[in-house]
């Protein structure tokens, strides 16, 4: 949306200095910092989301995509009584709730959304992202359980640094796990998330998605999108 463009630009030009400085003082010594700053996503390069995710329990007729959306996170309808929960006596486990299908489709529905473009700001203890629609997730990176309100409703997470991989665990209850890796490229121009789909209720997982993200540039940033 064209109202994002110069708040979305700000955020960039931030975060651009902020990652730049935490390369040039502490490039030795802060993993965190090439992972820092603002990508844009290359979809060539990128998972081609299936219409249909396995597991998912697409309802016939489809819910459609939905609107909002987390960096790297989402998926498709459900319905219940099958794929994620199994049918009745089927001997995958207690089926979930309403509530729970509810929130497990929205959640998937975030994980195949990759934004087109996002901002990552660590701090200390905590990480921050910004994406091109406007949204904003805050996470503290020690490990510990949080709880996060999302488009799909409340869940949580569990956030560490691996060096310089960031990992961001998301459970949705069901039996339901995601995980988003942001994992930078040797050459630093590059950043890979991939999404991860577990699903204790489904025998057959899916692959993992890989969305690739390149650095934008101060002299890119007139050529942000906006409409």
């Amino acid at each position: 949306m064209t109202i994002w463009k110069p708040v979305f630009a700000l955020v960039v030009l931030i975060a651009l200095a902020v990652s730049s400085r935490l390369v040039a003082q502490e490039q030795n010594t802060t993993p965190t910092a090439a992972v820092a700053g603002a990508w844009r996503l290359n979809r060539d390069l990128s998972t081609k989301v299936p219409e249909e995710m396995p597991g998912s329990g697409h309802e016939p007729g489809g819910r459609g995509r939905g609107t909002g959306g987390a960096p790297p996170g989402g998926g498709r309808g459900g319905s219940p009584g099958g794929g994620m929960g199994g049918p009745p006596g089927g001997g995958m486990g207690a089926r979930p709730s309403e509530e729970e299908m509810r929130r497990m489709r929205g959640v998937l529905r975030e994980a195949s959304e990759a934004p087109d473009q996002f901002v990552i700001a660590p701090g200390d203890g905590m990480v921050t992202i910004t994406d091109s629609t406007g949204l904003v997730q805050k996470f503290a990176t020690t490990n510990k359980k949080e709880e996060h309100q999302t488009t799909a409703g409340i869940v949580e997470t569990r956030t560490k640094w691996e060096g310089p991989v960031l990992t961001i665990e998301t459970s949705a209850g069901g039996g339901l796990k995601i995980t988003r890796s942001y994992r930078p490229a040797p050459e630093g121009r590059q950043l890979v998330v991939e999404v991860k789909i577990e699903n204790s209720n489904v025998p057959q997982q899916m692959p993992p998605m890989r969305f690739v993200y390149e650095a934008i540039s101060r002299p890119e940033m007139d050529r942000l999108p906006g409409d």
